[in-house]
């Protein structure tokens, strides 16, 4: 089983704090209240993309398809008590694409899904 991990945004000092591995969520979000200029905490999905890198809420993942072709960019959510990439919840997402990589998150690269 997966321990819960969380992950913060600190939007003045522009800063992503982690560390709230095996933390209740009651103690993460009573510290979030109580901290000003901080991001809502971003929870861990239990997955990793190609390089082992941990998956949060909030992260852009792109896929690569079986037939190395490169998939969108989504947005990792969690919606209805399920982690969804873009429209696709992480199994059909994993399964869909042979490759996953992170390539950023919502506050230290906003312009990556800024639509022209």
């Amino acid at each position: 089983m997966n321990r819960i991990d969380y992950r913060f945004y600190r939007t003045k000092k522009q800063e992503m704090v982690y560390g709230f591995g095996g933390c209740s969520t009651t103690y993460v979000l009573g510290m979030w209240e109580n901290e000003i200029h901080v991001s809502e905490p971003m929870q861990y999905t239990g997955l990793r993309d190609m390089i082992k890198t941990k998956i949060y809420e909030s992260d852009y993942v792109r896929g690569f398809h079986r037939n190395f072709e490169v998939g969108n960019l989504v947005e990792v959510t969690f919606l209805n008590g399920c982690f969804m990439f873009g429209t696709y919840n992480a199994h059909e997402f994993f399964n869909m694409h042979q490759h996953i990589e992170v390539i950023g998150n919502l506050y230290e690269n906003p312009e990556l899904l800024e639509v022209d």
